[in-house]
């Protein structure tokens, strides 16, 4: 009896080894090397590992840093900023209006669709927050809490209205006759200027508040124009005399304190007390806002095609040589160049870090800093325009 009793002892602390073991025992290897660690079908819940230690959670996919918004002549895309993947694509009836770029507004991007629609939509999903139907609805311009676009009234009307909406909910806030209307409109603080222009070929301005719409005494220009007004800074306007004169007139008196020779057409930048515009034959022109005083030269490859695009210390700009040309704003220093396979229908936007402009219909990211290129978004759509909305 005592042996069998020893007997029965001894398997069950063999049993008893066997179940510490495989306790202990490694997992099992995959094909690839990886142990075979298997999930709950529990959500939310992991399979301890050996040692009791949870599972790490799996790692959420980061969010874009920010959304490249381009229009096509259909179409409305919105382009993950950091990698170029595309987040939504919005196809619209009719065609877009080709004047009217979208704006970022608040938290909104709003444009003008091809069926007198005023759309806002939220950038990063593209689902609509408001419509607004206008007749002919062209020119955005975006304030703090308003957009500010020219409309006609009713259908068959000639003469276009200046209209002020609601950026969080496309409301007519206010609206005024926008009279000999001879360009879009331009803010400057707290007061929104429509260029008119008069039977004789003499341009004024018209102040509206912007708050209220309520209009002030026009400022009449003492000099003929051949194009719309390009820009507002401080009290001064700066606009074409001629096709190769960039002119500056006072918003006080209208006179005209001084004149440039420029590029055919070219279009100025205004920033941190400089102008800067594509100069005659191949250059980029600086001169002081205040006086015209040259103050650098900077020799390209190509002609200056759009307006520049300044950003702090540096300004971008595209070249009608396909390239694509970074320099110092302080002293036109060549920081860096990009050959592009095609022009570029603008010098784009600041995105994250990033340049992004159409180019070719599709649309580029190079990187701010060093120009290489980081992502291309390649479309059917056309794209010709776009704009950068900030993640919250």
């Amino acid at each position: 009896m005592r042996i069998a009793y020893v007997r029965r002892w001894v398997a069950a602390l063999a049993l008893c080894s066997l179940l510490t073991l495989a306790a202990c025992a490694p997992p099992a290897l995959g094909s690839n090397g990886v142990s075979r660690f298997h999930r709950s079908s529990v959500p939310g819940h992991h399979t301890p590992t050996p040692g009791g230690t949870p599972a790490p959670h799996p790692t959420p996919a980061p969010q874009p840093d920010g959304v490249v918004v381009a229009q096509g002549a259909h179409t409305i895309v919105g382009i993950d900023a950091r990698v170029g993947h595309l987040l939504w694509r919005l196809a619209l009836a009719g065609m877009l209006a080709p004047d009217s770029a979208p704006v970022v507004a608040g938290k909104l991007v709003i444009f003008v669709g091809g069926d007198n629609q005023v759309r806002a939509v939220d950038p990063h999903t593209g689902a609509t927050v408001w419509t607004a139907a206008l007749v002919a609805p062209s020119a955005l311009v975006a304030g703090q809490s308003a957009i500010y676009l020219t409309a006609l009234p009713t259908p068959g009307a000639t003469r276009r209205h200046l209209y002020a909406l609601s950026i969080a909910i496309g409301a007519i806030l206010w609206q005024q006759d926008a009279g000999a209307l001879s360009g879009t409109p331009l803010l400057a603080g707290g007061t929104l200027f429509l260029p008119q222009l008069a039977p004789n070929g003499i341009i004024s301005l018209s102040p509206f508040d912007a708050l209220t719409g309520a209009p002030s005494r026009a400022i009449t220009l003492s000099a003929t124009q051949s194009s719309k007004i390009d820009a507002i800074a401080g009290n001064l306007a700066y606009l074409h005399c001629d096709a190769r004169t960039l002119c500056a007139v006072s918003l006080a008196s209208g006179a005209v304190l001084w004149r440039a020779t420029v590029g055919d057409g070219a279009r100025p930048a205004v920033s941190g007390g400089s102008v800067f515009c594509g100069g005659e034959g191949d250059a980029l022109l600086a001169l002081s806002a205040t006086t015209g005083a040259t103050l650098f030269t900077a020799r390209l490859s190509g002609a200056v095609l759009a307006r520049p695009l300044v950003a702090g210390n540096i300004l971008y700009l595209v070249t009608s040589s396909r390239t694509y040309v970074a320099l110092n704003a302080r002293n036109g220093a060549l920081l860096w160049h990009f050959v592009l396979n095609d022009n570029a229908a603008s010098a784009g936007v600041l995105a994250s870090g990033a340049i992004a402009l159409p180019v070719d219909g599709n649309v580029v990211a190079l990187s701010a800093a060093i120009g290489i290129p980081l992502w291309t978004y390649r479309s059917t759509d056309n794209l010709t325009a776009a704009v950068y909305a900030a993640s919250a």
